[in-house]
């Protein structure tokens, strides 16, 4: 790839590797760097450079300042336990945070974190916001990121209504369900086992919620794999979430703590049907659907 007459720009990348999740900050340090290392060793500018950013200017930006109104507003949202303002919320996180700012926290993140990768809070802050609020939240809360925010644990659970509305909605027996759930902390062990080993960040893109809202070319093995798990949510509630998130294992590591869990609704565990039995299950993704009990619809069984 030249770049001593074009920057490297958002569309080259995409053309590479049809991602763009926080690419932006990426390419412009990029370009930086390539034009003052070409200048210093030729005498030759390889690139425009472009011009540095003011500090602090892109904390007024309107992609940092739509996540900032959506973080915060989860928060009273999820205290007051209302179903209707919840599902408003996951409607506007699939428009925002999915289809146009494609901002998610996944396994990529959480690889970047451990090995250092992560983009400098001056040139990307709002995805340090969104990763700050996760951890924050997380301590609080539990895995409110996945029942409030989470843009594809969004599509899941209205993909999941449409099922039930069909008469599609299926149940895992309790014996199996309990066995399923440790498919997701396994296929996390096995992620960062193989990206610390081989030191190829490659092993943590098989999450299909890091490529439905990309504005690239999806690759036909994500493809099936994506269109596969959104069928499965027609059968069973939160499919990919409860049984294969890697990122949602780690996040469910956090219910354990949940230190202000206790200003939250207390929940009706009759009616959940996750198998969920107290406020820090590892299995509570924090949807409070128990709450209303509308989209449940429990069978005895389920806890038998």
């Amino acid at each position: 790839m030249d770049l001593s007459q074009h920057p490297l720009n958002l569309q080259r990348v995409d053309a590479i590797s049809g991602a763009t999740v926080s690419s932006k900050a990426a390419l412009e340090a990029i370009n930086r760097s390539v034009a003052a290392a070409g200048h210093r060793a030729f005498g030759k500018r390889f690139a425009p450079e472009p011009p540095a950013a003011a500090a602090g200017s892109a904390l007024w930006t309107p992609r940092f300042l739509a996540t900032l109104a959506l973080l915060l507003a989860s928060i009273p949202i999820y205290l007051s336990g209302s179903e209707r303002a919840r599902l408003g919320l996951l409607a506007t996180n699939i428009a925002v945070l999915g289809l146009w700012l494609n901002s998610l926290v996944t396994e990529v993140d959480l690889i970047n974190v451990l090995l250092g990768h992560l983009a400098s809070l001056r040139d990307n802050p709002q995805h340090w916001l969104l990763l700050g609020f996760v951890g924050l939240t997380g301590l609080s809360f539990g895995q409110l990121w996945c029942g409030y925010l989470c843009p594809f644990g969004a599509v899941q659970e209205f993909v999941s209504r449409l099922g039930r509305r069909l008469g599609l909605r299926r149940y895992v027996q309790r014996p199996l369900g309990l066995r399923l759930r440790f498919v997701k902390f396994l296929l996390l062990a096995l992620m960062l086992s193989a990206v610390i080993v081989s030191g190829d960040a490659f092993w943590a893109s098989f999450d299909p919620m890091q490529h439905l809202f990309g504005r690239g070319h999806l690759q036909q093995w994500m493809a099936v794999i994506t269109v596969l798990v959104l069928v499965g949510n027609l059968f069973y509630v939160r499919f990919w979430c409860r049984y294969l998130c890697p990122m949602g294992a780690f996040l469910a590591l956090s219910n354990k703590l949940a230190l202000l869990q206790h200003l939250a609704p207390a929940r009706e565990f009759r009616r959940c049907d996750l198998g969920v039995r107290h406020e820090f299950d590892v299995d509570c993704i924090r949807c409070n659907r128990c709450l209303s009990g509308t989209d449940t619809h429990v069978r005895k069984s389920h806890h038998d």
